[in-house]
């Protein structure tokens, strides 16, 4: 069994360096992918504390002060990556759990960005009140499941060789008795 020569080993090797990379990378830096941001709902996924995170954020209707002409949620942009901590170290665990988090998050006072020195700020958004679900799942988990994964697929494809070769060895005719 020469695993060095399959594709699935090479494919697979690149894959598990990429989680213990992104593992890695996940203790020192945020990183998220919003696929979808509107003013009424966000999809993100991102990782941090050694953790994959998948979110959504919607805003409860009924929230929003009527007559208010200013986006709700500030729209993300499509790829964020920010330091986790800059200039120190802070310890971030290699293990993390696993968890569901969901809950309601009440609205606050708008955010104000200022045109420039001595004028006067602008609101950009209204922080409404908002249900948000968070699903984390650590990297030690996707790890746990696609070492045998991969291992599976390896051996699997190994024997269907070993099969394949055994029987190009001895070819028997259809229908001829040993």
């Amino acid at each position: 069994m020469s695993f060095h020569r399959s594709i699935l080993f090479w494919l697979g090797l690149f894959v598990l360096s990429f989680l213990l990379w992104a593992w890695g990378d996940s203790r020192q830096n945020y990183t998220q992918w919003h696929p979808r941001s509107t003013p009424m709902d966000s999809l993100g996924i991102g990782q941090s504390a050694s953790a994959l995170h998948v979110s959504r954020m919607v805003v409860k209707v009924g929230t929003i002060s009527p007559g208010s002409h200013i986006t709700v949620l500030p729209v993300q942009k499509p790829f964020v990556r920010i330091p986790l901590y800059r200039g120190r170290k802070m310890p971030v665990p290699w293990f993390t759990a696993l968890r569901w988090e969901s809950g309601f998050k009440p609205g606050g006072a708008p955010s104000f960005m200022s045109l420039g020195r001595g004028t006067a700020s602008v609101p950009l958004y209204v922080v409404p009140d908002v249900e948000q679900t968070t699903v984390i799942i650590p990297h030690w988990v996707i790890l746990l499941f696609y070492l045998p994964a991969w291992g599976f697929l390896s051996v699997w494809r190994a024997l269907k060789i070993k099969r394949r070769d055994e029987a190009l060895a001895h070819p028997e005719l259809p229908g001829e008795e040993v």
